[in-house]
């Protein structure tokens, strides 16, 4: 994920003006938000998930675009579109198939 933030950076500011004015605060804030968000975020929840049984682990995964969801509506008052309502819509009725299905196969 880091690259290809970086990748994008580099391939905008070939490409684009920036209407801003990248300062070494900015660059800073950045890289922190990149490495603490993102990398080690996913690399603590990976490393955590390997003490619970893998069907666990990945359903974890699964509900995580729903979890941001709910943050961001939460904490960033994010308006909740209907594109996005379906998407959380459809990752819950595929967890419940799995789940009902799983049952009956046993």
């Amino acid at each position: 994920m880091f690259v290809v933030g970086i990748s994008g950076c580099l391939y905008a500011s070939f490409n684009s003006h920036a209407p801003f004015e990248l300062t070494e605060h900015a660059i800073f804030w950045f890289l922190i938000s990149t490495i603490v968000a993102t990398a080690i975020r996913y690399l603590a929840q990976t490393l955590g998930q390997f003490s619970v049984e893998i069907e666990t682990a990945s359903l974890i995964m699964i509900l995580e675009p729903i979890w941001t969801l709910l943050i961001s509506v939460t904490l960033l008052n994010e308006v909740l579109e209907t594109q996005k309502m379906l998407g959380c819509g459809a990752i819950i009725l595929s967890l419940l198939l799995y789940i009902k299905l799983s049952r009956r196969l046993r």
